[in-house]
């Protein structure tokens, strides 16, 4: 309860130009309570907006991990810190770390995919989105992750077979279709890419992704009359959704 008051009333001395004030709010959660890792992380966001160096805040967020070295908050926040900054060298050796402290916390072993990923090494982080796969074995998105880790280490075989798992978990998820459709091109597969775009249009009657797709489908194989009428279909359609 200390904390949610003192984030709320920090919000309004930033809102009124008193940094210092806000500072003093999580100081004093911190008084009461000396290890809440929460009000650490607290005062390293007000630091961050407030101009400390990118060194001040991490600092900061690390003070928040030793004090609570299993919240996973104080974790991501490091890791994403790092990342922001592009340092993707500590970005990784953070999330190394948070896996080590979590190694069962899917969302820490999907953000190590990405800084992996992020810094070139696609072959550590095709490893750490296996492992997602194996957190999260019913989530569609850990497969369209995998799949794309997959896509840019042009193992396009693999990624045909975790996008179509992926389909099987989410058949009318337009993400899981476009990435279905991405894979099969990839592969020189246009029919199974207008299979696919016909599928969309079969589920979503009124949504121009399907057309759209086929169009471009046809387009890449240089059938331009029959990419014109796709074409002319998806503008007759609805907005797509947001």
């Amino acid at each position: 309860k200390f904390l949610a008051a003192a984030s709320a009333l920090a919000a309004l001395d930033l809102a009124d130009k008193q940094p210092e004030a806000a500072k003093a709010r999580f100081e004093g959660v911190l008084k009461v309570d000396p290890k809440n890792a929460s009000a650490m992380l607290g005062l390293a966001e007000l630091l961050q907006r407030t101009g400390g160096t990118h060194e001040q805040v991490a600092k900061r967020i690390g003070e928040a991990i030793a004090a609570d070295p299993a919240n996973p908050t104080a974790r991501l926040a490091l890791i994403d810190h790092h990342a922001r900054a592009r340092d993707y060298k500590a970005a990784v050796a953070a999330a190394q770390a948070a896996v080590a402290a979590l190694p069962d916390h899917a969302e820490i072993v999907e953000k190590q995919a990405r800084v992996q990923l992020a810094s070139g090494d696609t072959q550590q982080a095709l490893t750490s989105l296996n492992r997602l796969t194996q957190l999260r074995p019913d989530a569609a998105t850990a497969f369209i992750a995998l799949a794309e880790g997959q896509l840019a280490a042009n193992d396009l075989d693999a990624a045909s077979r975790s996008a179509r798992r992926a389909l099987e978990l989410a058949p009318t998820a337009l993400g899981t279709q476009r990435l279905a459709i991405a894979v099969a091109m990839k592969q020189k597969r246009p029919k199974e890419a207008l299979a696919l775009a016909r599928d969309i249009q079969t589920r979503q009657p009124n949504d121009p992704v399907g057309f759209l797709a086929e169009g471009e489908i046809e387009l890449d194989q240089k059938n331009f009359d029959n990419a014109v009428a796709a074409f002319r279909k998806a503008t007759a359609k609805a907005v797509p959704a947001q």
